[in-house]
């Protein structure tokens, strides 16, 4: 299966069987604002898969609830998964040593529907990871790197997948609020060191939304961190808010189809061996990661 594109967080309250059609009508809705010569491919995407991986979330975007609130939210969300969400890809990110709350989500949902997800939010140590995956094994694990301790021991960590939590990684250096944002010096350092595990790499959230009555900007600074990030190899980050799916695939219309004719001439010319394009030399190495961005592009985008 393709790797999403990006992660969806909503609050574990919020989630309910139609969640997926209210977060394509609120996006819709905000489509008529947004300038793109995309808008019929954009219009279909919005309209056919909305949302291509989704979290419910009993952390940061669920806050401090009582016990038995959250026991029932979990309770409720296992139901709903259980009776199939038509997500290409599902999952829940529990509180740290939110292992409760995990076991009654289960239990409640009975077999793992695939591509199921369990997100192990605030990581310090990779035990702490090993503990959630072997309460569900053959759910795809993810720990978010969020705290400095942990990055020192990335290659331990028993996860499938590392989520950049940038706003709490760079909280717990010391970085004031106003200066914090996806691209800070610090993100980049510990996100490179991600991506050198070699595992999948999931980059963190735009957090000015485009919401209000002038959405621009928001939409503005989405698009720049979603070019940022796919220009330095990192192909999935979140999304949270429904508008936000305007310019998450917006831009990645854009980004490919800036780039896909090249790279497609470039494939056509390789003959097997190093080969020269105007000023373009391609060895192997290069046609391994023209082919890869060719197949990212290929679902997105008209052949």
């Amino acid at each position: 299966m393709r790797q999403p594109v990006h992660v969806f967080y909503g609050g574990a309250h919020l989630f309910r069987p139609d969640i997926i059609e209210k977060i394509s009508s609120v996006a819709l809705r905000a489509l008529p604002s947004f300038e793109t010569p995309y808008r019929k491919q954009l219009e279909a995407k919005l309209k056919a898969e909305p949302v291509e991986d989704y979290r419910i979330d009993f952390e940061d975007g669920y806050g401090d609830r009582r016990q038995d609130e959250e026991d029932a939210d979990a309770y409720r969300c296992g139901k709903i998964v259980a009776a199939g969400t038509g997500l290409p890809a599902v999952g829940i990110r529990i509180k740290r040593h939110g292992l409760r709350t995990l076991q009654i989500f289960l239990d409640s949902a009975g077999s793992l529907p695939p591509n199921f997800r369990v997100t192990v939010p605030k990581v310090e140590r990779p035990e702490e990871v090993a503990v959630v995956a072997a309460e569900c094994p053959g759910a795809h694990i993810e720990a978010l790197i969020e705290t400095g301790p942990v990055v020192q021991r990335l290659h331990e960590i028993p996860a499938d997948s590392l989520h950049l939590g940038p706003y709490d990684l760079l909280a717990s250096l010391g970085i004031p609020a106003a200066f914090q944002h996806l691209h800070h010096p610090a993100c980049a350092m510990v996100r490179m060191q991600m991506l050198l595990t070699g595992k999948t790499v999931v980059d963190g959230p735009t957090k000015t939304l485009p919401v209000g009555d002038n959405p621009k900007e928001g939409w503005k600074k989405h698009r720049e961190d979603i070019w940022r990030s796919l220009s330095e190899g990192f192909y999935q980050s979140w999304d949270i808010h429904p508008a936000q799916l305007v310019s998450r695939y917006a831009t990645l219309m854009e980004f490919y189809m800036e780039h896909l004719p090249a790279v497609r001439e470039r494939l056509a010319n390789f003959e097997g061996a190093a080969t020269r394009l105007g000023a373009q030399f391609d060895d192997a190495a290069t046609i391994r990661g023209l082919r890869a961005f060719a197949e990212r592009a290929s679902y997105l985008v008209a052949r």
